[in-house]
């Protein structure tokens, strides 16, 4: 059964809070909060859930993002921002699951806990995980369209980003079940 999106949402700050509330600091604990871009309606949905859970939780959330979702570098230098301002956590969806690595590693070497969200990243130096199985999602989508064709014609596979750890993940099982 698939879980409500808003509490998926809910879940990048609430596993956070734990790692915050141990810091000595008098004043509103801050959660940065960074998207694989800004644009797309997922994106803007993501960040109403973290603004409801910090309002929730006496948080406060800082939200960045770079415009598109193929900005690496962008989100590099938010990340970096981040560091450099001490945020109590960081929740992150990695835009490249390679590129972002030395970028998670330091800020978690630094005393800043990260949470990964929606995408993994190829380090195990982070403190949770809140995404989906994109590999068996792949897997009954390929099913299901099997079952709407009758298992006759051909599918068509299109806009997997390279680099993008969710969107291979579909891809590989999708490929897996045709």
């Amino acid at each position: 059964m698939r879980q409500p999106t808003l509490s998926r949402r809910h879940a990048l700050v609430l596993a956070a809070l734990p790692l915050v509330s141990s810091c000595n600091r008098n004043t509103k604990k801050r959660i940065g909060v960074v998207p694989k871009g800004r644009a797309h309606m997922f994106w803007q949905s993501v960040h109403a859930g973290a603004n409801k859970a910090a309002r929730e939780n006496d948080v406060e959330v800082e939200w960045n993002g770079p415009a598109t979702e193929t900005d690496f570098n962008g989100q590099l230098q938010i990340v970096d921002a981040m560091i450099n301002k001490r945020l109590d956590a960081i929740a992150l969806a990695p835009i490249d699951k390679k590129v972002m690595v030395s970028i998670v590693e330091r800020a978690m070497n630094q005393g800043i806990p990260v949470v990964i969200f929606d995408s993994p990243v190829d380090t195990e130096l982070f403190v949770a995980q809140v995404a989906t199985d994109n590999y068996k999602a792949g897997q009954l989508a390929a099913e299901r369209m099997g079952e709407i064709t009758g298992g006759k014609g051909k599918i068509a596979i299109v806009a997997v980003q390279v680099g993008a750890a969710s969107t291979m993940a579909r891809e590989q099982g999708s490929v897996s079940r045709i």
